[in-house]
């Protein structure tokens, strides 16, 4: 077990921002920075890391081949497992396992673009080390587009611009198993405190209980929202009373629970933590349900399940284990093909693993709907195709989104889950050995091109 704490503080937040470093006390330790082959790391050089980190400490830079002939208190290593050496031997004290392809820290893969921040005491001495490493540049550049808390120690799994998973000594998250947050029962409890007549004070207090629940709540209602109004618009609306009455008596966290080891028995126990279901009251003709990036805490997938949208019969149950399917998916690229087929295969999932789904509630359609597409399967398909290698925002609104139709020939919307979903069957039943995990695991390209 790796001791955690510190003597040196401060934030440090940069490429993306300004940077701010607490000035070094007269007791902090001699730094030495080891710094690999490389002169610098994506957009950020090695004079910049030693100028962020380091700044009004006493400190000298050697190569990765001089380190062991300059002791000092403490260290500081940037750099890959190839380009150096020292960095790799501390790794591997460390307990990371370092291969040619990747590294791989506890449960957590390192792999290209994926950066390591570990920031513990210093394996060869007495004082601190701060250890930035990725298997490319772009993961050890990743490192330093992310905050760091030099204050504590821990480690940080980090994308460019983005924490994957971050621990520290003295914030210990039991991750192992899902986790449900009623933020509907926190809705009524602070709303029964304003009687029968809620208005725009009670709208005031729930944006603040809120706030901290912020990306959650823009995840469901869109980027940016103004939460007090968003609230007091969902306070007023009949469909939080009827789902109210719908979900009455009904322990919706076992449920999830129940539901996400189902899909585990199925899918296998998945890496990294597991996922965090915020349950709440949306908007009643919004997003139904979605998973969304890693909590920069705990690294947990997000999911949201909206209750004032999944009040028919079924749609609760889908809309989790959909949801659920999406934390154990690869991640593709941003074309319109392969964000139908990530939809698409978790729909087919859907069915999989709860046989009872017809294909209109998997598709979340109505059955008029299906019908309708079912009717204009080739039209959809040829529109998809000629937008299929898109980036563009529009096309995949276009296909994903509610609301904003096909065109005018009466496809329903999202007409790219029906395409992915059709592939996806298409794909599976082309040999009967398949499996479901088999059918995650395939690339995008080849479960789209089985419909072809």
């Amino acid at each position: 077990m790796v001791e955690k704490h510190s003597r040196v503080g401060g934030w440090v937040l940069a490429v993306l921002g300004p940077i701010a470093v607490a000035h070094a006390q007269q007791s902090e330790p001699q730094w030495l920075f080891v710094r690999g082959d490389a002169d610098r790391y994506g957009s950020v050089d090695v004079a910049k890391m030693v100028e962020v980190y380091l700044r009004g400490e006493e400190w000298k830079m050697v190569d990765s081949g001089q380190a062991d002939g300059a002791p000092a208190s403490s260290r500081m290593m940037v750099g890959t497992a190839a380009d150096n050496a020292a960095l790799r031997r501390v790794l591997e004290q460390l307990g990371v396992d370092v291969t040619e392809g990747s590294l791989r820290y506890r449960e957590w893969p390192i792999g290209p673009g994926r950066g390591l921040i570990l920031i513990t005491a210093d394996v060869d001495g007495s004082g601190d080390l701060m250890l930035f490493a990725g298997m490319d540049a772009a993961g050890v550049a990743a490192c330093f587009s992310v905050p760091v808390d030099r204050s504590s120690r821990g480690f940080t799994v980090a994308e460019p611009r983005s924490i994957v998973y971050h621990e520290a000594e003295g914030v210990h998250f039991d991750t192992s198993q899902p986790l449900v947050i009623r933020l509907d029962r926190d809705f009524d409890s602070m709303v029964a405190d304003f009687g029968d007549d809620p208005g725009a004070e009670a709208a005031l207090c729930l944006s603040r209980g809120f706030e901290g629940y912020r990306p959650v709540f823009e995840a469901a209602l869109g980027p940016g929202v103004e939460l007090r109004s968003a609230l007091r618009k969902i306070l007023g609306s009949p469909e939080v009373g009827m789902a109210r009455g719908k979900f009455a008596g009904r322990d919706l966290a076992d449920e999830i629970r129940r539901l996400y080891q189902r899909c585990a028995g199925e899918l296998g126990p998945g890496e990294g933590p597991r996922p965090v279901y915020h349950v709440l009251y949306g908007a009643a003709h919004g997003t139904n349900a979605r998973s969304f990036g890693p909590d920069p805490v705990t690294g947990r997938r997000r999911v949201l399940l909206n209750l004032c949208a999944l009040r028919a019969l079924g749609q609760f149950e889908v809309a989790v284990i959909h949801e659920t399917v999406h934390t154990f998916q690869r991640t593709f690229g941003g074309r319109l093909l392969d964000q139908a087929v990530v939809e698409g295969v978790a729909t087919l999932a859907t069915q999989m693993l709860r046989p009872e789904t017809t294909d209109a509630q998997a598709l979340m359609w109505s059955e008029d709907e299906l019908r309708a597409a079912r009717r204009k399967q080739d039209g959809i398909i040829a529109a998809f195709l000629r937008s299929a290698q898109s980036t563009d925002g529009k096309a995949r609104a276009t296909f994903l989104q509610l609301r904003p139709g096909l065109d005018r020939s009466g496809a329903p919307s999202r007409s790219g889950y029906f395409v992915g979903w059709l592939a996806a069957r298409t794909w599976l039943a082309a040999k009967p050995q398949r499996t479901l995990r088999d059918l995650l695991g395939a690339p995008a390209d080849a479960v789209f091109d089985a419909l072809r």
